[in-house]
């Protein structure tokens, strides 16, 4: 649960890893606030760039890691991490690929965010 001053990176509906709805016990949809709900809506946004962003729509998962991909995906990532009005600054990126997943990428982001500084760390892929 989020804390007031985190109420200010606001709210919505969680998402499982998956992007599937998550429901409470009762069958209610379960609730994300504060970072929780910062790191879901980068996460799908990340998804949505990284799968359709690159230069012929087709994205970047899964293609070879040459020095000008890692380029071009650390570039996407930043410029969409910047898009969202909670994030002011981006003070790192690391990006990985998961072991033997070669159409999984792991991110680190290092962001300030509009209430403190944060590390985020975003799975996109299979």
């Amino acid at each position: 649960m989020a804390t007031t001053e985190e109420d200010a990176l606001g709210s919505g509906i969680a998402l499982s890893d998956d992007l599937d709805f998550m429901l409470q016990d009762n069958g209610d949809l379960l609730s994300a606030s504060g970072i929780e709900e910062l790191e879901k809506d980068l996460s799908v946004n990340m998804i949505f760039q990284l799968t359709f962003g690159g230069p012929d729509g087709s994205g970047y998962l899964g293609t070879p890691l040459t020095p000008e991909t890692e380029s071009d995906i650390l570039d996407l990532i930043r410029r969409t991490a910047l898009s969202d009005e909670r994030i002011n600054t981006v003070k790192s990126i690391f990006v990985r690929r998961s072991p033997g997943q070669r159409n999984t990428l792991e991110i680190e982001l290092d962001v300030v965010t509009s209430i403190d500084e944060r590390s985020l760390v975003i799975t996109v892929g299979e």
